[in-house]
């Protein structure tokens, strides 16, 4: 019995040694190819690098290097879905280290609850979040050419096509509005919808959107083995916690994110994912 509990303890340190200091520094880079109804042949093949959730703090030069190596991930189109900084303070070290993500057609962004977190001390309650607060984070933003999307779209032309890349404020914080976002934006023409989380997606799925890309759940962070993440972190549950799910004819990709307020993570690495679009 003392040999089986000595075993026990030793496959848990070495289970939380994995899970804190091995998983969460170990980045997964990951091309999927999706294949779109309504695709646009002028527009097959187009590369669409997702990340989300930097959660960048001070000293963790680790982090720094892992999300650098993420960004360095060639595409046409960069899509940042929100949580900069671990604290807004700390979204320059995030912004610096994602300098290199650089789409050929551009970069966009959205903003997340991290980035909105007006909190003076950790702990603070009742939480406090300000639009103020995530407006700095924005101007940390455009100042390194990433363009920021606040409830609004933008339109670019793709092979003579008119494709709208289309971003909400975070809506964990309730300061999305999908319908505002989508105005101007006519339905017969491609769209990309950004989120930091899930949520508004079956708004953007109602207005034609062929891709959703969100964050904010990192997939659950912890998953058991051959079982699905027990956490999500959503006021919804998505259809799936982490990676490529459906909302109607829309392709929605949540992403693992590639930090955490807490550096633990076990069969659920920190993940860069490259999306090539197809025609069906």
């Amino acid at each position: 019995m003392r040999q089986l509990l000595f075993g026990l303890a030793g496959l848990g340190a070495g289970a939380l040694f994995y899970a804190t200091r091995i998983e969460p520094r170990w980045l997964e880079i990951r091309d999927l190819t999706l294949r779109l109804p309504c695709w646009p042949r002028r527009l097959d093949g187009l590369t669409v690098l997702h990340l989300s959730d930097l959660h960048a703090k001070p000293g963790e030069q680790w982090q720094h290097d892992l999300i650098r190596q993420a960004a360095a991930v060639e595409a046409d189109l960069v899509c940042l879905t929100g949580d900069y900084g671990d604290r807004p303070r700390w979204a320059p070290i995030a912004i610096d280290a994602v300098r290199g993500a650089r789409g050929r057609l551009g970069t966009f962004a959205v903003l997340g609850n991290h980035d909105f977190d007006a909190r003076v001390r950790d702990g603070e309650r009742p939480a406090r979040f300000s639009p103020s607060v995530a407006a700095r984070v924005g101007y940390h933003m455009e100042a390194q050419g990433i363009t920021v999307l606040r409830n609004e779209a933008v339109r670019l032309c793709v092979n003579g096509t008119p494709l709208w890349i289309v971003g909400v404020d975070d809506p964990h914080t309730f300061h999305d509005d999908a319908w505002r976002a989508y105005e101007g934006v006519p339905p017969d023409e491609q769209s990309i919808f950004l989120a930091h989380s899930w949520e508004p997606t079956p708004v953007a799925a109602e207005r034609g959107a062929r891709l959703a890309l969100a964050g904010h759940s990192h997939a659950g962070q912890v998953r058991p083995p051959f079982l699905p993440p027990p956490y999500h972190n959503c006021y919804r549950a998505p259809p799936k916690a982490g990676g490529l799910s459906w909302v109607g004819s829309t392709a929605l990709h949540v992403s693992q994110g590639l930090g955490g307020t807490v550096a633990l993570r076990f069969l659920v690495r920190p993940q860069a994912v490259r999306l090539t679009l197809r025609s069906r």
